[in-house]
Order: C-alpha cells, then structure tokens, then sequence
C-alpha cells in the first residue's frame, strides 16, 4: 500500500512526521506529458521550504536537456510561477499569475518555442486583450508584467541570446493601442523594444 501524502506547503507534501517530499516542476514535454524532479528530505517544514529552494534553483540552472528549440511559452511560464511560488512570492499572486496565463498567454502564445517569439506577437497578444477580450489597461498591463518577468527569467537561465535580448518593456497604464504597435523586430528569437 502507497504512503498517504499530505501537501503542507506548495510543492511540499508531508511523507510522515518530518519526512517531506519536494516537488520541482520541469515543464511539459515535447508529447505534452508534465515533468517533474522530486527529492526526499527529512528535517523541519521551514528547513524542507528553503530545500525545495535549492532545488528549485538546482533545475533552474540545469534545465535537464532544454533547449530554446524545445521549451515553449508554456513551459516558461510554468517554469516561471512555479519560481515564484516558491521562492517566497505570495501564493495569492501565484495563483493569479497562473490564471492569467491559462486564460490569457496559453491560447494565444503557449504553444509558440520561446526561440520563435517575437515581440509583434506580444503587440497582437495586447492588442487582443484590449479590442477582443475586452480588458482594461490595468489588467493588459498584470498580463505583460507576468510575461516580461518570465522572459527575463529566460534571459538569465540563457535560454534566449543576451545580446539585445530585453523582454517587453511595461507600458504606462493610460497606453493607447497606437503605443502597443511603436514596436518593432529586428528577427525571431531576438526581442527589442524601440519604445
């Protein structure tokens, strides 16, 4: 028979008394299957929290075989809450921050290899929000927040080219659609902002 697991803190599940499992998230595969790493630890819950920590940094560092050919957006954000989550941000914004991708970024850029992003698709991305969805400037600006925090996060486990390479730059709250499409692309895996 399994042992009962009980989740006490996110990506924290309590084994039995001061034996805790950590969970780690290391995106979806390449057939849309999720990966993840786990890692016994016996201790403290708060000396199990800054494990998951280490570890969390431990798959950040070494991606286990990613690439940018093969990480999409997806994974990045995924990647990206999850950083979050765990590295003292508050669960509240976590899980914000997943319902504006699954709601927002996933249909439109998930499924687009971070290589391939360009930053027309963000505009298009804003754009649609704005016209489409309906949303308004604070709310457009939370999801770009969100999606510039994750490509500079990107940026610093090297998974997009440095040189040049800036996420999208946060536009005042009182932007204008014409402010949205003031950008431009010098080619795909290299985003630049010309604002």
């Amino acid at each position: 028979m399994a042992t009962k697991r009980r989740r006490v803190a996110p990506g924290i599940y309590e084994v039995q008394r001061g034996v805790y499992e950590l969970v780690v998230s290391l995106g979806k595969t390449s057939d849309g299957k999720y990966r993840q790493r786990t890692q016994t630890f016996q201790g403290t819950l708060s000396e199990a929290k800054k494990a998951r920590v280490h570890l969390l940094a431990e798959v950040d560092l070494a991606p286990a075989g990613e690439s940018p050919a093969s990480m999409t957006f997806a994974q990045l954000l995924d990647r990206h809450i999850e950083r979050v989550a765990t590295a003292g941000g508050s669960p509240h914004t976590a899980s914000d921050y997943r319902g504006m991708a699954r709601n927002h970024i996933f249909p439109v850029l998930g499924d687009v290899p971070i290589d391939r992003l360009r930053t027309i698709d963000f505009d298009h991305l804003y754009d649609d929000l704005t016209t489409v969805k309906g949303l308004r400037p604070a709310s457009v600006r939370k999801v770009q927040t969100l999606a510039r925090g994750a490509l500079r996060q990107a940026l610093r486990w090297g998974l997009v080219p440095a040189p040049g390479a800036t996420a999208p730059r946060a536009l005042p709250l009182r932007s204008s659609l014409a402010e949205l499409n003031r950008r431009a692309v010098t080619r795909p895996g290299v985003i630049v902002d010309i604002l």
